[in-house]
């Protein structure tokens, strides 16, 4: 789906006021609508991402379709219900051609900084390696891990180590 940058920005702005958000910082380009979704009772997590090349549209996942996966701890092997989404990720990219896609790969906090960075990495290698196998050009797709280095949810509770345990998809 395509916004234009105006109507993206009014969303962006009657997002952050809606939610009292305003005042988050942040020096991503990123805007992580989780928390505030998950205030509002809403269950489907939404990224919006700015395109690095400026091209003036905000790339926005459909309102059905997940920005994320989990994994098991210390495990790379996607789940029958992330092979799902991920199938949602191949129709979207094959009906969007141009749009890029950067997979973020995220630890919980237990494990060294070393091997956290290091099972990320495997985790959105998994994500990358299943949406080519499904026809979805490599070069469309980049990797990175943060490892621990992001949490999605602060705790140390498995609640919070099974949202932590994710990779996320980044439209741009």
């Amino acid at each position: 789906m395509h916004i234009n940058r105006n109507t993206g920005l009014a969303l962006v702005m009657i997002a952050i006021t809606a939610g009292g958000l305003s005042a988050c910082k942040s020096d991503d380009p990123v805007i992580d609508k989780t928390q505030a979704a998950q205030s509002h009772g809403s269950t489907t997590p939404t990224t919006i991402g700015k395109n690095p090349l400026d091209d003036g549209v905000l790339h926005v996942w459909p309102q059905d379709v997940a920005d994320r996966v989990f994994f098991e701890t210390d495990k790379t092997t996607l789940k029958p219900e992330s092979r799902e989404l991920l199938g949602k990720w191949v129709a979207f990219l094959r009906s969007h051609p141009n749009d890029q896609l950067l997979i973020e790969g995220h630890a919980d906090e237990h494990g060294t900084r070393e091997y956290n960075l290091a099972l990320g990495d495997r985790r959105a290698t998994a994500i990358k390696e299943f949406l080519v196998s499904n026809g979805i050009q490599a070069e469309r797709i980049k990797t990175i891990s943060y490892g621990k280095e992001r949490p999605a949810i602060l705790g140390s509770n498995e609640a919070a180590y099974a949202q932590n345990r994710r990779g996320v998809g980044v439209l741009q």
